[in-house]
């Protein structure tokens, strides 16, 4: 018997593509960790985004979100209905393991799917037209099997596929069902059978319900149908299956998303991350975010493809696949060409975003891959060396890279990894730092055995702006200073910030200097699984992130030297100050030309640091200062409006939507502090209490906060009209006990007894356990206000609170017993 090696090879790629699929569905569950109790992590969060809906009851008027489409969350709702998970509570571990495998085999279901599709498409893209009997395919001796394996086997191994079947994401469906709909508009122009119109016009509604590019396959079926051989163009337009295949596919996404008739409005929407609107901006980076700093100095398309391609599939095929498009475009069959119009429009629509990550282009894979089959045979039978040299270099590149990366989920994740290592390692009790982000490492620091410190790079996001480098490094060390241990991914912050250095020079340093060991914080210990083949490995420490942090993150531990920690951050911030990068010396020398009166002078200077320093929105605030000098209101007010967050433009528009605006009235005084401008920085507090709305306690508190700050820094300059009206403005934003304590100091310090009283009553109104204050109340009450009686009583809750200070306190106890005795 005459064995078909095509088909033997077909079946060996299925089955090892399925293999590798189903590798690692149980990855993030610890079953026997260290200390606690057994647990579940999910790392991807895309994927618990759409977990986290489908456990909830689904409104489609009123979707839990708009940037992706819905039928992903129906789909996995359902199959959790099936287990009786429908209502599953994620809080619990073994629900949550049992929701998150439930969506990966959902994901391992649809990749294999992909599998089988691409071989089908592959076959039918050299069929026969049924109706006309014309060849669909320029190579008379192929029957579709040569391009079919190929395509099949690059889609079988590119670790870009493995990882996307790794993780319930929509993009899995969208591969999914743009193949299905490709491969029945195929079948819908070469038989023009109406059935194959209808299944057309269910898929792309349904592609549209995934994402909202995947209608775009709609113009494919009009281009397949209208350009088709055999009828004139006329003809074809007014045909019933093309008018049925659109009418069927606007009805499906109604159907499946009927917000988008009832409530469109919600596409506008702006509220949440979540929301379309805001999602597009963010990609299109009008509004910059952490994650998309990596994409600032992106070229459009050109890193579409050089930039991702290689990590998705490796060199060769990113090379090999243009190749197949030229020769598709040049020679290809109508079929091939229709393919290549779906691919055409879908890498427009994400090429144009600047905004890149590997998994928006994997849903080209298939079809790419089949174009490149197509031309690697056709190249195989002219020459047969050179195409056999080709195909052997494509398919063994693909498959190398593809078994290395599979090792990634066969290793335990790096980030359990680091669990483990911190349970078995680092003391009960520990201050252990944290980022926030997509990829922090929040969950892996058990809460209950150690003490989480947040890092919180994120202010510096939105405050770096308005705040002197000096500041910033102020701002980083407090919170360093908090913490016994530091752990990080690389690629949850470092990466994308180290990309931007000229808008954010000091946390580009601060990466730089703490991964090099120069901030008092010891690296001890990294972990990072890469792609392993034989014990060759393959390097993807230079991929886009997201592609590192779903799946293979590198984790630094690092620990604190307590005897250098305080002065290697002294020696930072004194060397980032002097810096070029920083603005800090030339913002100096304006403020300085200020003090002396060279208003002139000042402007001049300040103009060029708006050229120098874009990002800096300090120097309008000097500009402002410079006109309200020369009794300029005019000026000073438009100068004063372009410091504003609401009128920042460039790469500083994304600082219209900061939530942290309740801090820049503070940040920015502060700086004018620095510059010896006591007036600007109370001006600044003043407006600011006007200009800023804090949305919440909690918002407001800070806010309050921000200006006891400013007033601590007056008081150290002797500045002290200046501190006191710093202080009664935060008070007036939300009442605060340090505010009350350093203003009855300043009272006290002046000899008026009365008022300090007062503001330390105050100030125990908020907080009664304050020892400090109980005593020094106490003692006034007793000197300067000949009240014994309320003096002994702050003076027994201050050693009640305190019983160390009772040598201290003894002789103040003593007399306001004395002076409340009978007299004999």
């Amino acid at each position: 018997m005459k064995i078909n090696w095509y088909k033997v090879a077909m079946i060996l790629c299925l089955l090892l593509g399925v293999g590798l699929r189903c590798a690692g569905l149980m990855r993030g569950s610890i079953d026997q960790p260290p200390i606690g109790q057994p647990e579940f992590y999910s790392f991807h969060p895309d994927e618990a985004t759409l977990v986290r809906a489908a456990v909830k009851p689904i409104d489609p008027f009123d979707p839990p979100f708009t940037a992706y489409g819905l039928l992903p969350v129906y789909a996995l709702r359902g199959a959790l209905w099936i287990q009786g998970l429908a209502a599953a509570d994620l809080d619990l571990v073994d629900e949550r393991r049992r929701v998150f495998v439930t969506g990966r085999l959902l994901a391992v279901l649809l990749s294999s799917l992909v599998l089988v599709m691409t071989w089908v498409l592959g076959r039918r893209m050299y069929a026969r037209d049924t109706r006309s009997q014309t060849s669909f395919c320029n190579d008379k001796q192929s029957d579709g099997w040569g391009p079919a394996l190929l395509g099949l086997a690059f889609v079988c191994f590119a670790p870009g596929a493995i990882q996307q079947a790794h993780f319930f994401i929509v993009d899995g469906f969208f591969t999914a069902f743009a193949l299905a709909g490709l491969l029945a508009i195929v079948q819908a122009t070469q038989s023009g059978q109406r059935s194959w119109y209808v299944l057309a016009g269910l898929l792309i509604g349904a592609l549209g319900a995934v994402r909202f590019n995947g209608l775009a396959l709609g113009l494919v079926l009009l281009a397949g149908h209208l350009l088709r051989p055999g009828d004139s163009v006329f003809r074809r337009l007014r045909s019933i299956e093309l008018w049925l295949a659109g009418g069927i596919a606007l009805a499906t996404i109604i159907v499946l998303q009927p917000y988008l008739l009832f409530n469109l409005s919600l596409l506008e929407r702006t509220d949440t991350h979540a929301d379309f609107a805001l999602s597009l901006s963010f990609a299109r980076l009008e509004f910059l975010q952490p994650w998309t700093l990596v994409d600032v100095h992106g070229i459009r398309y050109w890193d579409h493809w050089f930039g991702l391609w290689p990590w998705v599939c490796g060199w060769p095929l990113t090379l090999a696949m243009l190749m197949g498009t030229v020769y598709v475009i040049i020679r290809g069959n109508f079929a091939q060409r229709l393919v290549l119009l779906w691919c055409g429009l879908y890498f427009f629509s994400v090429g144009a975003l600047p905004t890149k990550a590997v998994r928006y282009i994997v849903p080209l894979l298939p079809l790419l891959g089949l174009c490149t089959g197509v031309a690697c045979v056709v190249l195989w039978r002219r020459w047969r060396l050179v195409g056999g040299i080709l195909i052997s270099v494509l398919v063994g590149s693909v498959i190398v890279y593809g078994l290395a990366f599979s090792r990634i989920y066969i290793e335990e994740d790096s980030r359990i990894q680091a669990n483990r290592w911190i349970a078995a390692t680092v003391p009960k009790d520990s201050r252990i730092g944290i980022e926030t982000g997509a990829f922090n490492l929040r969950l892996l620091v058990n809460p209950a055995v150690y003490q989480q410190k947040p890092l919180d790079v994120s202010g510096l996001f939105y405050g770096s702006a308005y705040m002197l480098c000096g500041h910033q490094v102020d701002y980083l060390s407090e919170r360093l200073l908090q913490m016994d241990w530091l752990v990080l991914a690389e690629e949850n912050r470092a990466v994308q910030f180290r990309a931007v250095p000229e808008l954010f020079p000091v946390v580009n340093a601060f990466y730089t200097r703490l991964l090099a060991g120069e901030l008092g914080f010891e690296p001890i210990w990294r972990a990072a699984v890469e792609p392993e083949l034989f014990g060759v490995r393959v390097n993807t420490r230079g991929a886009e992130p997201s592609f590192l942090a779903y799946d293979h993150p590198t984790v630094h531990i690092f620990r604190r030297k307590r005897e250098n920690a305080e002065k290697m951050l002294a020696v930072w911030r004194k060397e980032i100050s002097a810096t070029a990068e920083c603005a800090d010396g030339a913002l100096k020398d304006v403020a300085e030309a200020l003090q002396r009166g060279a208003n002139a002078e000042a402007l001049e200077m300040a103009v060029q640091l708006q050229a120098r320093y874009p990002h800096a929105a300090l120097v309008h605030l000097l500009v402002a200062k410079a006109y309200w000098q020369q009794g300029d209101e005019t000026s000073a007010e438009a100068a004063y409006q372009l410091y504003l967050p609401e009128q920042a433009q460039g790469k500083l528009r994304y600082l219209q939507r900061s939530p942290l605006k309740h801090y820049i009235p503070g940040n920015a005084a502060l700086a004018a502090v620095e510059w010896g401008l006591g007036d600007l920085a109370i001006r600044t507090l003043r407006r600011g209490i006007g200009e800023v709305k804090p949305i919440g306690d909690n918002a407001a508190l800070a806010m309050a906060e921000s200006y006891i700050i400013v007033g601590r820094a007056l008081m150290r300059r002797g500045q002290l009209q200046f501190m006191e009206e710093a202080l009664t403005l935060s008070l007036a934003i939300h009442p605060h006990k340090a505010a009350h304590n350093v203003l009855a100091a300043a009272a006290y310090e002046r000899g008026d007894y009365e008022r300090a009283v007062v503001q330390w009553q105050q100030s125990l109104l908020l907080d009664d356990l304050q020892g400090d204050t109980h005593a020094a109340l106490g003692q006034v009450l007793l000197a300067k206000h000949n009240a014994p009686q309320e003096a002994l009583l702050h003076l027994q809750r201050a050693l009640q609170l305190d019983p160390s200070r009772i040598i201290e306190l003894e002789a103040w106890v003593a007399a306001a017993r004395s002076e409340l005795a009978p007299e004999h």
